[in-house]
């Protein structure tokens, strides 16, 4: 189970009674002529070097929950090639995407090459993607995982033309007043980088904790905080998106100690832009050979994007700045210094 990052859209939502169902993969796979692979239907992908942000996954249905232990996102509905040259090690893939499509012009395509290489002490993977459509978007990406040693070294790139995302900037009315603004992007090449470490600290004769750290630049953010809580409020930005940088960092110990059934998990992020906060200490036990229980502590601090929060001070400007809608003007006000006490979940696992 993972906790959700808060909701700019819905401060008021409420749990109900109702099942809801989601199909997360079902596919069929055969072997075609000259070593091909074809996988068709919904399957899970998950594109990308980082741990955190993963603005190389194009074609995911949802944005990758980084506090999650599991990767619990439903799978797309694709067609996928695959051809793998077995004696160099490397991969080649070519996807069409069904999601969302009303006819053949709206499909998406993409296409993906991973390459292994090693030179003395380094060995790692590169990996180049590209997707496009009509009237889409044209995406391009590289991620890179390399070992020196006993450290990871992690990279990942995005670089998307013709978006089709709405931005907002800053700007004044005919009588001066300054007001917010959309603004065309489509022409931009908006970067999004991920840069980051993975180290094995060895603490004891038999334990050590997997210590990583991520910094994110994203240019498709905001460094304003007060347009940062515009696009917030109006449900634009996709959360852990919206600012232009970020800090994450995590610290795993599997079966630290005498504890040979257990393991913990320390999450920390950093909103650079709005200076919101949020932390989390996983404990997970196996209780049965199949099952975990998983204790989570959660606390979120700051007034910004992880307590789905906006500083007094920048409401009262996003208000004095723009007329808004009924709705935003209800989420504006529900958000305004709202904040996250200590936040406890509880989640038991069984493997059938």
């Amino acid at each position: 189970g993972a906790i959700k990052l808060p909701s700019a859209t819905d401060p008021s939502r409420s749990s109900s009674g109702n099942v809801n169902l989601s199909l997360y993969e079902m596919w069929v796979k055969w072997g075609g002529t000259s070593s091909l692979y074809n996988t068709f239907g919904r399957q899970k992908l998950k594109w990308g070097a980082a741990s955190f942000w993963n603005p190389t996954d194009f074609l995911a249905v949802e944005t990758k929950d980084p506090l999650a232990t599991f990767d619990v996102r439903p799978g797309a509905d694709l067609l996928k090639i695959h051809m793998p040259l077995e004696k160099q090690g490397h991969n080649l893939y070519a996807v069409i995407d069904f999601n969302d499509a009303k006819s053949a012009n709206s499909l998406r395509a993409a296409a993906r090459a991973e390459f292994n290489f090693g030179f003395d002490d380094i060995t790692g993977e590169l990996t180049t993607t590209v997707a496009a459509g009509k009237d889409q978007p044209v995406q391009f990406g590289l991620d890179l995982n390399a070992g020196l040693g006993p450290i990871d070294l992690i990279a990942e790139a995005a670089f998307t033309r013709k978006s089709r995302a709405t931005f907002y900037q800053l700007g004044s009315d005919e009588f001066g007043n300054r007001v917010f603004k959309t603004k065309d992007r489509s022409n931009d090449t908006i970067a999004q980088v991920v840069g980051g470490i993975r180290y094995d600290l060895k603490y004891s004769d038999s334990d050590s904790a997997n210590l990583s750290f991520e910094y994110f630049w994203n240019d498709a953010g905001y460094s304003d905080v007060a347009l940062e809580a515009y696009s917030f409020i109006q449900g634009q930005s996709r959360q852990l998106y919206l600012a232009h940088r970020y800090l994450a960092g995590s610290v795993f110990l599997a079966q630290p100690g005498s504890l040979n059934d257990s393991n913990i998990i320390l999450t920390a992020l950093h909103n650079l832009t709005d200076k919101s906060w949020l932390a989390q200490g996983v404990f997970s036990q196996k209780i049965m050979t199949r099952s975990t229980l998983e204790v989570a502590l959660i606390k979120a601090g700051g007034a910004g994007e992880f307590t789905g929060g906006v500083p007094k001070s920048i409401a009262e400007k996003v208000k004095s700045s723009v007329v808004l809608s009924e709705g935003a003007g209800a989420v504006l006000d529900a958000r305004t210094d709202a904040g996250q006490d200590w936040t406890l979940r509880v989640t038991a696992g069984i493997d059938l």
